[in-house]
């Protein structure tokens, strides 16, 4: 989510002024049955979860979705500016952001940027949450962007949005419509000022267009969804689905965005029933500061403080185990063999089977994708990678349920060839609560390869196909499906 300018001055200012020293307000913990929230004691959780309730009934009914469980947590993290500033804040010119991993999603908030501003900044990063976890398949940036900054002035009256209102702050720059297909939120046009702004603009108009405007580009907006996920390239996705060029499309655009107003979109919902909250639970400097430093490990965002945040935890709780499978995911990070060694071997007479679980995941981090100028020799990548495999199975034995801790237990079975029926039962086991898992589905494909079972893959293949969340996934699906299904047909009696 982008902020107006004024924001962009104070958060960079603030960010000048950060002490080495974590500077944290309390924050309370809130369970709901859809997420956890995390916010500084500022904020009005009490407000805030009805609102995302009746949020997401809109979203459903204006996408067409039922809303299901996912069985892959979420975190909604809503903190001060200096919290903000220095250790969540992907880039200077963004107050909140949605980040999924592959095993759970994470919704980062700035709390001080004005009311109206977080408003807005709740149900922009919820709609890329439920996007994410409900929609399905491969989308666009500006897809995602610009549903999302359509529906983050969304007026809600009891049963009744008003959705469609532009932002009068919308910068009035341009990014040719050729490059907006092209971005991904790795892209320096998203990340930067003042290019942000006109991605944002330019996807709320396709997107408000398409929605609210003119019923027919929203079917060609569909119909290009459904022919990039069928790896169509997209200029010739443009033309089969809008009827037009690139060319054309970036001049029609350019036209819808010189309009004085713009159609507003009235619909009905009925409401969410109310949820008991509670008074939450306040967490101590502790636990705190670690559960910023892992949402940082998790994320990449600030690499160069979260040591500070994993300092303070050791100080506030001297000798704790699972401060130090977040130091020794630190010496994972920055490749520091040496201290990964001293940690993992300090950690294995630890009796707990999440500790266990911690370093294995740790671990398998440090062996999962190797450079190759990488500083493990292929003997201490084995040894590194048996040990991550016999933690796994330990933490695994204590919690079967565990999704991460059976992907990355299945993929270094395919690795070694070893316990592969194993590695199947936990994987069927996990997928029964998370379907639509693509990575679950593809390190189940690569463990029936290494038992030499292509039959079994395909379907497994498929799956990944169906549940992608990058483009690159999908191509890897789309690329193996190919290769089987030749080798099938080179196989076959003439």
């Amino acid at each position: 989510m982008r902020t107006a300018a004024h924001f962009c001055v104070a958060l960079a200012l603030s960010a000048g002024a950060a002490a080495r020293v974590p500077d944290i307000d309390p924050l309370r913990s809130y369970e709901t049955p859809s997420y956890t929230l995390i916010a500084t004691e500022k904020f009005s959780a009490p407000a805030f979860v009805p609102l995302i309730a009746n949020f997401e009934k809109l979203l459903a009914k204006m996408l067409a979705t039922d809303v299901r469980p996912t069985g892959t947590p979420t975190y909604i993290y809503v903190v001060r500016a200096r919290t903000w500033n220095r250790y969540l804040r992907p880039s200077r010119d963004i107050a909140g952001e949605f980040v999924p991993t592959r095993f759970a999603n994470y919704l980062l908030l700035n709390a001080d940027v004005g009311h109206t501003q977080v408003h807005a900044g709740v149900l922009h990063e919820y709609t890329h949450l439920f996007l994410r976890t409900q929609f399905g398949g491969y989308y666009p940036l500006w897809f995602d962007e610009g549903l999302a900054e359509m529906m983050s002035r969304t007026q809600m009256r009891r049963d009744l949005a008003i959705i469609g209102v532009p932002d009068p702050a919308f910068a009035s720059g341009w990014l040719p419509v050729a490059r907006l297909l092209e971005i991904d939120k790795s892209s320096a046009e998203y990340l930067e000022a003042p290019t942000t702004e006109y991605v944002h603009r330019e996807s709320w108009a396709l997107m408000h267009r398409g929605l609210i405007a003119d019923t027919n580009f929203g079917g060609g907006i569909f119909r290009y969804l459904k022919a990039v996920n069928e790896l169509q390239p997209a200029k010739d996705a443009v033309q089969d689905s809008f009827g037009m060029s690139v060319a054309q499309l970036d001049s029609t655009l350019r036209a819808y965005l010189a309009q004085t107003s713009f159609d507003v979109g009235r619909i009905s919902f009925e409401p969410a029933p109310p949820v008991a909250l509670g008074q939450g639970r306040l967490l101590d400097p502790a636990e705190a500061n670690a559960s910023l430093a892992r949402v940082m490990l998790d994320t990449g965002f600030n690499p160069q403080h979260v040591d500070e945040l994993i300092d303070a935890a050791e100080i506030a709780a001297p000798g704790s185990p699972r401060v130090a499978v977040l130091r020794l995911r630190l010496a994972v990070r920055d490749r520091n063999d040496g201290e990964v060694e001293r940690i993992s071997q300090s950690l294995l007479d630890t009796s707990a089977p999440a500790i266990a679980r911690g370093v294995g995941l740790a671990l398998f981090e440090r062996v999962r994708e190797t450079a190759p100028k990488d500083s493990l020799s292929a003997a201490a990548q084995t040894r590194i990678g048996e040990r991550a495999f016999a933690l796994l199975d330990r933490g695994l034995r204590a919690d079967s349920s565990d999704p991460e801790a059976a992907w990355a237990y299945a993929l270094l079975a395919a690795r070694f060839k070893a316990q592969l029926d194993v590695a199947l039962e936990r994987l069927a086991s996990v997928k029964e609560r998370m379907r639509d898992n693509a990575d679950l589905a593809m390190a189940t494909a690569l463990v029936y390869e290494a038992r030499e079972e292509p039959e079994a893959m395909l379907p497994q293949i498929v799956e990944v196909a169906r549940h992608a969340s990058s483009i690159e996934q999908r191509r890897w699906a789309v690329r193996r499906y190919r290769e089987l299904l030749e080798g099938q047909r080179k196989a076959a009696p003439e």
